[in-house]
């Protein structure tokens, strides 16, 4: 059994127990930062976004560029993303995965005289 130690949500602590419960809170979650309302849908900032997730600016473009995340859209020279792509992003930018082990094939041999 996987056991996380906590985490916070809606200001409150949790405790986890099961990395699908923890995804499930996730995705029931609403967006509790600043949303634009255009027409009749809530938009998030890019700017909010990356500042919410703390990731960079930067990782959020190579995650769009690579077709990870959805691309979202241009709004007044800026880029916006409905709250189900925030639910999106938030799933992927939390997901854990298997850590590979490298075997370097072309590293040089340490020999010790």
């Amino acid at each position: 059994m996987i056991i996380f130690p906590g985490y916070y949500l809606d200001g409150a602590r949790h405790e986890i127990t099961q990395f699908d419960t923890l995804l499930r809170s996730m995705k029931d979650r609403k967006v509790t930062f600043p949303t634009l309302k255009i027409g009749s849908a809530d938009y998030v900032d890019a700017v909010n976004l990356v500042e919410h997730l703390g990731i960079t600016r930067q990782t959020l473009w190579n995650w769009r560029r690579s077709a990870k995340i959805p691309l979202g859209f241009r709004y007044r020279n800026r880029v916006v993303f409905t709250t189900e792509e925030v639910r999106e992003i938030e799933s992927f930018a939390h997901q854990l995965a298997p850590a590979e082990l490298s075997t370097p094939t072309n590293q040089l041999k340490l020999s010790l005289k």
